[in-house]
């Protein structure tokens, strides 16, 4: 247990303190705010391209079954993968003149929620290694993808194929004084199919969107005004304490002597 016969201080001392030394609490908090303000703008700033690309709904595979099946669509999981082949960091790297890894980390993407729609960022120490970054990215992408899912023409030709002949089959039926009915419902199916594959191969991914380059810094300016300040308070309680217990240092150090 402490021995020292002292009070403990009260809120009034506190009080009291604080007004004896507003001044140096007030301009040290002051200064504190302003030199980190200060070194948040001295922090070199970044610079990230935005583009939204509206992803085709390609149709991946096409069945020549006559049965009812649902057709699987280009995700966006899929295409967004492109962005990440080496095609593409090859092709950003380049543009950028940075390394492959460089190129991997300036490059984010994410997707508009119950849509397909892709938000591309590219960032860059400079506003036109970010603007070339992008259109390296989004234009590899979107090649890519016209290449990689587009249906091929031989399965397309089969699908036709197949429906020409079953629509013969029904027509031959028919002459025979044979129903038809499933033959010909089978015809519709797969004919809309056709037609559904042959509109989706036929569109493509385009770019909605490209925003402005936009300027950042990688830190908070309220982080660093709030740390000066601080940092400028706890300085103020310090040099006040000191002060205040300076009269008491001296008399100990005179009664030493």
């Amino acid at each position: 247990m402490s021995n020292d016969p002292r009070p403990l201080p009260r809120m009034a001392d506190y009080g009291a303190h604080f007004r004896r030394y507003w001044r140096r609490l007030t301009t040290l908090s002051v200064v504190g705010a302003l030199v980190g303000a200060t070194l948040f703008f001295l922090l070199e700033p970044q610079y990230v391209a935005t583009s939204r690309v509206l992803v085709s709904p390609q149709i991946t595979y096409l069945s020549l079954r006559p049965e009812q099946e649902r057709q699987p669509l280009v995700t966006l999981d899929t295409t967004a993968a492109l962005l990440f082949s080496s095609e593409t960091i090859d092709r950003v790297s380049e543009e950028m003149g940075v390394s492959r890894a460089a190129a991997i980390d300036s490059l984010k993407v994410t997707a508009k929620p119950l849509s397909r729609i892709l938000i591309i960022q590219v960032t860059a120490d400079t506003e036109v290694a970010a603007r070339q970054g992008l259109v390296a990215a989004v234009t590899s992408m979107l090649e890519q993808q016209a290449d990689t899912f587009a249906l091929g023409s031989e399965r397309l030709s089969l699908l036709k194929r197949r429906v020409a002949t079953l629509e013969a089959q029904a027509q031959n039926s028919i002459s025979a004084g044979a129903p038809a009915q499933s033959l010909f419902d089978t015809v519709r199916l797969l004919q809309a199919r056709l037609e559904r594959a042959i509109a989706t191969n036929n569109t493509t991914s385009e770019v909605v969107a490209r925003e402005g380059v936009r300027e950042f810094r990688p830190a908070e300016l309220e982080t660093y005004v709030v740390s000066g300040l601080a940092l400028g308070i706890a300085l103020a309680l310090l040099s006040a304490g000191a002060v205040s217990h300076a009269p008491h240092l001296r008399r100990r150090v005179l009664a030493l002597a």
